[in-house]
């Protein structure tokens, strides 16, 4: 004989195993992120940089009317990236090229035109 779990004794294991989950960490809120880009965009307060600014990284100009996939589209990149325990606020936020955010990645050093080369040997 096969017992079935009833609705009720499912819900109460399924509840008990999310109360038992670590909390989830707050940090990526798109609403916030399509704020702080619509902030530093029009260079609207308290924003430190002027309207439309240019790459904080290459200092080139960047396309704000292109597609979001453009490698010259305008993206904001977090100085010190999430990962490594940066928050989500205007103060670690700047303007980016999109191919200038992907270059650096979740690195804290990188300078653009760089090349990082390491010693290996095998």
């Amino acid at each position: 004989m096969v017992l079935r779990d009833t609705t009720v004794e499912r819900h109460n294991r399924t509840h008990r195993l999310v109360n038992q989950m670590p909390a989830r960490k707050t940090g990526r809120n798109t609403t916030r992120r399509d704020k702080h880009r619509r902030i530093i965009a029009n260079g609207l307060p308290p924003s430190r940089f002027g309207k439309r600014p240019p790459c904080w990284h290459c200092g080139e100009p960047i396309n704000y009317d292109a597609h979001y996939t453009d490698p010259d589209a305008f993206v904001i990149d977090h100085l010190i990236p999430l990962s490594a325990g940066g928050e989500d606020v205007l103060d670690n936020i700047v303007p980016s090229h999109r191919r200038c955010n992907s270059d650096k990645g979740a690195k804290t050093n990188w300078r653009p035109g760089v090349c990082y080369v390491t010693e290996r040997r095998w």
